[in-house]
């Protein structure tokens, strides 16, 4: 069997001001590895601190019988990097020294598309001039002579292959280029649109030097149907954002803009914005797909034509009912929903997912009902939550009947085939730290359904109280959000002492929606918890105030899955201050713009939920959808989008790190707890801009 290993790629940034980051293959680190079978007596690629490159280690790289040997360096779990930026004028870099010289290999590098189904692979034969170190300087364009078969901005791997024994060393290869990033003038809008009677900011970005200073002159807005222009104005003052996206930005306010209809923005030297809507009804098309995008992530259920239109599926993963535990035992893991891309199912992601569902039903009970979402309906129970069972009735099963704690998920990450036809062993993962996920996600539910649905409210609560006494008994510290959610609907002592011995929010304390249970539950403290829910929610409307993007969470702070955190304060602020008798007004502009940034107002212009504008996300990092044959994705799923960790072979601006493409499960994940935030961002939108028919 041929050797494979897959080095961690890194980044270093040019030096070169907004010079396009270097992509580094190598660079002294090997962070991940994984091998075949080496039992060929050619041993694995080892790290060599005894000779270095750079005061770090190198590769060696050394096969030591004859035959066949193959090494691949790429990123992380089958991620794709972009070279869109480096080709044509770019260099592929390797600094390589020889035992002897003279070793030869081929070099050749591939995409990967997962439309085409076949890698497109280009090569060159190498030699190691000398036994010391050399820089091999190969120009892309001679590398990738043909760009336009080769994806670029999907590049896969490098590999090295050989034939026979050799020794030679890598101390460094990479990507670089002397060009420097760009960023076009544009005109970033809502994509969706707008309701007639609310805020309506568009923004006008690009590098300084692209841009210059816009302030004061004229826009119009022309009316798409009949060219005519329906509104002039004139374009606000500069906001400069160096950090996070390198951009200058002016607003262009178009909320006097109210006749219902189909628009775009026009400005002297920049293209026209994308088409945006003004109407009413945006928030709830929003909302019904969303919630949709949720229900389609099911395992273990069938999607029918009537309902799931183009994109009907068997139920998949049926061996679910039979996954595997330690010692050759199984169990029944059926349902529940697929979290991500992948086939894995988490306790804690869905935990969270069915706590969004949750605080949408309590908080807009008669927004959602029974049947809107196109869904098939089950239990007589409004749609939202209708979904919110499913996810509670899978983390009963997820509930170990010898201990009272939750197992954390099942994986397999799978094949690349649609769920029902994916034969991968699936097996349950039995760490237990999502136990606390599970408890508040069960107790909330048994809450909003202890009116209507009583026993299926106790099923739930009985599992919570269960699942709490057995967290107790293992010595970990008690979650407070977790009691707070359970002391609500239980008498279990535990939680309420928990609960009786918080005297209020800190300085340091994050808004956070379970203040809305604390308040609950400690009726005396809601002066208290009040003042810490305007501290924070001013702290927040003061930092956004300082961006052109408005965003809730710098993307300079932002890990993997940003929008779903932007989503996860905009539903803290609005279940607080709903728990606490508070009207929002002075946050509510915060809040629409929050889902402006998500929908197209943002440093690349781009709608992060799927068929929600001319440049939302088509290529969702999904088994499911990168599998079915089908150009097209279903509308409503939103992607984790840019981020300060990931993607920095992409940008030096973490705000414009993001591309759209299957390959890349870090920025273009799809995340069951995102959308089910997303569902109430968009419950929360359709209130505010007219409740049923916002």
């Amino acid at each position: 069997m041929v050797p494979l290993v897959w080095l961690l790629a890194g980044v270093q940034e040019s030096p070169a001001g907004r010079g396009i980051p270097d992509v580094a293959l190598f660079n002294g680190t090997v962070l991940r590895h994984t091998w075949g079978d080496d039992s060929d007596g050619q041993g694995p690629v080892q790290l060599d601190f005894d000779t270095p490159f750079d005061s770090r280690p190198s590769v060696r790289i050394a096969p030591a019988v004859p035959g066949p040997w193959s090494m691949a360096l790429g990123i992380e779990d089958g991620r794709t990097f972009d070279l869109s930026g480096h080709h044509p004028r770019g260099e592929l870099v390797m600094v390589v020294r020889g035992a002897a010289a003279g070793e030869r290999f081929r070099l050749q590098i591939s995409d990967r598309n997962l439309i085409r189904r076949q890698d497109k692979i280009f090569g060159r034969n190498v030699t190691i001039p000398a036994n010391v170190w050399s820089t091999l300087r190969i120009p892309l364009r001679e590398l990738i002579p043909d760009a336009s078969v080769f994806l670029l901005d999907q590049t896969w791997f490098i590999r090295l292959q050989g034939t026979g024994p050799a020794t030679f060393w890598i101390g460094d290869l990479r990507f670089t280029t002397p060009d420097r990033e760009t960023a076009p003038a544009a005109i970033r809008v809502n994509q969706m649109g707008w309701a007639p009677w609310t805020w309506k900011r568009a923004v006008i970005s690009g590098f300084p030097e692209t841009l210059g200073d816009r302030t004061g002159r004229p826009f119009r807005v022309i009316d798409a149907a009949d060219g005519r222009v329906a509104l002039n104005g004139r374009i606000g003052p500069r906001t400069s954002d160096p950090v996070e996206s390198g951009e200058d930005a002016f607003e262009v306010d178009v909320t006097s803009l109210r006749r219902a209809g189909r628009y775009f923005i026009e400005v002297e030297g920049v293209p026209a914005s994308p088409v945006f809507e003004v109407g009413r009804g945006l928030a709830r098309r929003l909302l019904a797909d969303a919630g949709k995008a949720l229900w389609r992530q099911r395992s273990g259920y069938g999607l029918t034509a009537r309902f799931a239109g183009d994109f009907p599926r068997p139920a998949g993963h049926p061996g679910d009912s039979a996954a595997g535990l330690p010692g050759g035992r199984t169990m029944d893991a059926a349902g529940g929903w697929y979290d991500g891309g992948a086939y894995r199912k988490s306790t804690a992601t869905a935990a969270e997912a069915v706590l969004a569902l949750v605080r949408a039903q309590e908080t807009f009970p008669d927004l959602v009902r029974d049947g809107e979402l196109d869904t098939a309906p089950t239990d007589r129970l409004p749609d939202l939550l209708n979904e919110a069972v499913w996810g509670g009735d899978w983390l009963l099963k997820m509930q170990d009947p010898a201990t009272g704690l939750f197992f954390a998920g099942v994986g397999f990450e799978g094949e690349e085939r649609l769920p029902h036809q994916d034969r991968t062993p699936r097996v349950v993962s039995v760490g237990t730290e999502a136990t606390p996920a599970a408890i508040k996600a069960l107790a909330s539910l048994a809450r909003v359904l202890a009116a209507g649905s009583p026993d299926m409210s106790r099923r739930f609560r009985q599992a919570a109280e269960r699942g709490w006494t057995a967290w107790e008994a293992t010595g970990m510290p008690a979650s407070l959000a977790t009691a707070a959610a359970l002391a609500r609907v239980s008498d279990l002592p535990g939680p309420r002492a928990v609960v009786a011995a918080w005297s209020g929010p800190s300085a340091e304390d994050r808004l956070d929606a379970h203040w809305a249970d604390l308040a609950a539950a400690r009726p005396e403290l809601r002066g208290r918890i009040l003042t810490g829910f305007l501290r924070e929610a001013d702290r927040l409307q003061t930092r956004a105030a300082g961006s052109p993007w408005r965003n809730l969470t710098p993307f300079a702070d932002r890990g993997r899955g940003g929008n779903s955190r932007e989503l996860e304060s905009l539903l803290a602020l609005a279940v607080t201050a709903r728990a606490l008798g508070r009207a929002l007004t002075p946050y509510d502009r915060l809040m629409v713009e929050c889902l402006d940034g998500i929908l197209g107002v943002n440093p690349l212009g781009r709608s992060f939920v799927s068929g929600f504008g001319e440049r939302s996300v088509r290529r969702l990092h999904s088994k499911i959808y990168s599998n079915d044959a089908i150009e097209a994705v279903p509308p409503g799923y939103l992607v984790g989008g840019p981020n300060a960790v990931e993607g920095d072979f992409l940008s030096l601006f973490p705000a414009r790190r993001h591309r759209d493409v299957a390959t890349d499960w870090a920025l273009n994940d799809v995340s069951i707890t995102a959308n089910a935030r997303l569902v109430f961002a968009a419950a929360w939108l359709a209130e505010h801009t007219g409740g049923r028919q916002g």
